[in-house]
């Protein structure tokens, strides 16, 4: 079975085992959650990848999404582990973005958290997911992602990395500067590939499925959009058919849950 094909079945089995686990009376745990909403993630890449089916892409997506904001939530009112909390292994913001589904992005970046997990995740690496949120919650809000770009600054000690260039280009709304900064971020994303396939971690199923389609690029380019910026339908990783119109689909409140 190709790793493609292995991904998608694989995915889809944890997915049922944990829906499964979901229907309980006391609903799902917070690890259940995490599953639910990275196998959703990985069977909507399937979906694009093998069939070219972008409503299941997009509809696979935001069930990624719903099963993120359920986790926040759960979060918010139990203790819950940072490994699962922590912005950077957020596998729905960004799949709530490329959806083009701005209502459940919007809730998670409004119950996400606002400080990096010292010891799960990078400072900088933090600030990226958490300027998108405020962006995206306060677009107007200069002063606060200015804040933030000047803290990612100390952070990065003045070795501005790829992420940093993308957002200030997005906070600046400036076409050249975003257009430039944007093919960094391309070629920042390529260039991780192709370290990663040299890793004794690698897993040919994640590079099938992530190492093509680049979802958080997917995310950028809905919040240069959002902002008025000009981009071109297609870039290494993000196709053509990857770019969902924006829309908030129609799903039941519980359609991560298979309800």
């Amino acid at each position: 079975m190709d790793p493609l094909a292995q991904a998608r079945h694989n995915s889809a089995y944890y997915l049922r085992k944990a829906q499964a686990a979901a229907q309980r009376a006391e609903g799902a745990t917070a690890e259940e959650l995490f599953t639910l909403s990275s196998c959703w993630r990985s069977l909507a890449l399937c979906a694009l990848l093998q069939d070219a089916d972008v409503d299941t892409f997009a509809g696979h997506l935001c069930r990624s999404a719903q099963a993120r904001r359920v986790l926040l939530e759960l979060g918010s009112r139990s203790s819950v582990k940072p490994q699962l909390l922590c912005c950077t292994r957020d596998p729905g913001f960004c799949a709530a973005l490329a959806a083009g589904h701005l209502g459940l992005a919007v809730d998670i970046a409004a119950r996400s958290p606002t400080r990096h997990f010292q010891g799960v995740e990078y400072e900088d690496d933090f600030l990226f997911f958490h300027f998108m949120h405020r962006l995206l919650l306060e677009p107007e809000g200069v002063n606060e992602q200015t804040r933030l770009l000047e803290r990612w600054t100390q952070v990065e000690q003045g070795r501005p990395s790829a992420n940093f260039e993308v957002c200030v280009a997005l906070n600046e709304k400036a076409p050249r500067a975003f257009t430039a900064a944007f093919e960094l971020f391309i070629d920042t994303r390529r260039e991780q590939l192709q370290g990663y396939t040299q890793r004794m971690g690698f897993n040919p199923e994640l590079n099938a499925t992530e190492g093509k389609v680049f979802i958080e690029g997917l995310a950028v380019l809905r919040l240069a959009e959002l902002q008025g910026l000009p981009t071109r339908p297609s870039y290494d990783f993000i196709p053509a058919l990857a770019r969902v119109p924006p829309g908030d689909r129609p799903l039941s409140l519980n359609a991560w849950r298979g309800d």
